[in-house]
């Protein structure tokens, strides 16, 4: 469980960036065994503070999962572990409401990327959009489908979900919290450009 070991490290990194918060969020990191999800309410009721055993197991690729407690996974848990199965050379993904990202979810707007060397991940030296789709509980493709369009055979991608926030996978956790990082930076500054 060294992704694991490594998120929980990390949390606390990614609350003080603003990434997550009380509000929610949500973490999915593949491992040998499968799938392992953050249980649901997680910022609310215990505010971020998680142990190993507190993620929910999904060890096939169905619905079946091995929580302890009775523990409940994440609301986002089938879009979370989509993404992972449609790209197999991503083994992390976060979802978050981060208030610059929200902002574009909420108008369900895409987010423009310009070329930089802070996106190389997206291919650095063009222009990039980081796809805003609609999505319905149960029904993924939409999302996995713009991922695809977006960042196939690429390191890291992101998606908006209208209404609910982003989605940000990677190969590893820490680049898609860095990643996922820049995208909040740059979509603050955007959209104190347009309000300027």
């Amino acid at each position: 469980m060294q992704r694991v070991k490594r998120l929980l490290q990390l949390i606390p990194l990614v609350e003080q960036a603003g990434l997550i918060d009380m509000s929610g969020g949500s973490f999915a990191v593949r491992e040998a065994a499968g799938v392992y999800v953050t249980p649901q309410r997680v910022g609310e009721q215990w505010h971020w503070k998680l142990a190993e055993q507190d993620f929910v197991l999904f060890p096939g690729g169905g619905e079946a999962s091995m929580a302890r407690a009775g523990r409940r996974p994440c609301r986002e848990s089938r879009l979370l572990r989509a993404i992972l199965a449609a790209f197999p050379a991503w083994n992390a993904v976060w979802h978050g409401h981060p208030w610059g990202l929200l902002g574009y979810a909420i108008a369900g707007q895409p987010l423009q990327v310009p070329p930089h060397h802070a996106y190389a991940a997206l291919g650095g030296e063009r222009p990039a959009t980081v796809p805003c789709v609609a999505y319905t509980r149960d029904e993924e493709s939409e999302v996995v489908d713009a991922l695809k369009r977006a960042f196939d055979k690429t390191a890291c991608g992101a998606v908006i979900v209208s209404g609910i926030g982003p989605f940000v996978a990677a190969t590893e956790m820490e680049p898609a919290v860095a990643f996922g990082e820049a995208l909040e930076n740059l979509a603050r500054a955007q959209q104190w450009r347009l309000k300027a």
